[in-house]
């Protein structure tokens, strides 16, 4: 639940397709899925984690959408030695407390994506490629941050602000807001005023996001907007239209023929279409997770929180083992 609850069903789904390829079972062993619903907030879903292994017994956990909802489970799977895998939370707090003590956090095993400095600077490399080619001509290099008020939204912003400034951006504006907000108005009108060449940030919401993007088209807000995370849920034109023309988003694509029978079988089953960067990514996040425990099984014999952390310190983290 929460305003990115879409993605959480796409996680549904894709890990459900996963599941239903191995008929649930590894080895001996039934699998059963305990959900733990983050609801985007840091503090109810370390708290919700947390029953699912006090009263659950969850021996494993997989997946994770939200950066400060990583940095707060963290605590958690420190606390149970419950070793948890392919979380997506990018920013490098995550990796910051990982090698602060890696014998306490090294339960949060393995991470999907990198710092968003790693991501960021893709657009900016995009903006200065276009006005050297002449395909761009912005009357000034200005730039307004905005994003979600939250450890991955400020990760991203600072990231590439400092990007821009160091090939000569200036900054004239940093907004931040909540991970709920849907009404963007005085912000944009804000923008508006400023006249920026580019307006650069983030969401992981989709209401959010596409709120922003429609509100935007919907204030003659006429500077270049990137958009990061836009096209993180397979609907995001459906909610934005026409409103998303010439906004920038990185989004990978469905490049190879099984990627696009997963993404149609998907739809099939859900009733929607997934995004490359939740659907797409949790199925692999899933199926990575799946053959960690096969390995674990065929290594020690038994499949537990401890063959499985043991198999992470000895084959994974060591590079003996990859997927």
């Amino acid at each position: 639940s929460g305003p990115s609850a879409r993605t959480g069903d796409e996680f549904k789904g894709s890990v459900n397709m996963a599941l239903d390829d191995i008929g649930w079972q590894i080895g001996k062993y039934n699998i059963d899925v305990v959900w733990i619903d983050s609801q985007s907030d840091p503090a109810k879903a370390s708290q919700a984690y947390e029953q699912a292994v006090v009263q659950d017994g969850i021996q494993a956990g997989v997946l994770n959408w939200h950066s400060s909802v990583a940095v707060s489970c963290m605590e958690v799977t420190a606390k149970h030695q419950v070793p948890h895998f392919f979380g997506f939370g990018a920013t490098e707090v995550v990796n910051e407390t990982f090698a602060a003590d890696p014998d306490t956090y090294g339960y949060w095993t393995s991470k999907g994506w990198p710092t968003p400095r790693k991501l960021s600077i893709s657009y900016v490399q995009a903006l200065e490629d276009a006005i050297a080619s002449g395909t761009w001509s912005p009357a000034d290099k200005t730039v307004a941050i905005y994003g979600e008020d939250t450890d991955w939204g400020r990760s991203f912003g600072t990231a590439i602000k400092e990007q821009l400034e160091e090939v000569g951006w200036t900054t004239i504006a940093e907004e931040y807001f909540a991970i709920d907000q849907t009404e963007f108005y005085p912000l944009l009108n804000k923008f508006v005023d400023l006249q920026p060449a580019v307006i650069a940030g983030t969401s992981t919401a989709a209401p959010s996001m596409s709120a922003f993007i429609k509100q935007a088209d919907e204030v003659g807000l006429e500077s270049l907007i990137i958009a990061d995370g836009l096209g993180w849920f397979g609907e995001w034109y459906d909610l934005t239209g026409s409103s998303s023309n010439y906004v920038i988003d990185q989004i990978p694509g469905w490049a190879t023929a099984e990627g696009q029978a997963y993404a149609e079988a998907f739809e099939a089953e859900q009733g929607f279409p997934p995004s490359p960067s939740a659907g797409g990514l949790s199925y692999d996040g899933a199926n990575f997770f799946i053959a960690v425990a096969k390995a674990t099984l065929d290594e020690y014999g038994e499949l537990n929180s401890e063959t499985l952390y043991q198999f992470v310190q000895e084959k994974l983290w060591t590079g003996e083992w990859t997927y």
